[in-house]
């Protein structure tokens, strides 16, 4: 049959994923919390420190984090990483 047509013709377009980058602002020490960071947004790609926020971090007991980078400017101060207990 001639001039059939392609009746349910569906177009899938796949979303690239997207690296985040963000400056620590730290009201509180945790980690994933999005309002520590630019943007409201918890970096998975580069973390910069810079002279703001809290100099103490917490990464909480049940979350994951995974970065790529962190980068301290020369205006950054000593910063304490704390690890909750695993479990």
């Amino acid at each position: 049959m001639v001039g059939a047509g392609l009746g349910g013709l569906a177009i899938i377009a796949a979303t690239a994923a997207h690296a985040t980058d963000s400056s620590w602002q730290g009201a509180t020490t945790d980690w994933n919390t999005p309002a520590n960071w630019s943007g409201a947004a918890v970096p998975d790609n580069l973390a910069i420190f810079t002279n703001l926020g809290s100099t103490s971090v917490t990464f909480g007991t049940g979350t994951s984090t995974t970065i790529n980078t962190i980068e301290f400017t020369a205006a950054a101060p000593a910063l304490l990483l704390h690890a909750s207990a695993l479990g």
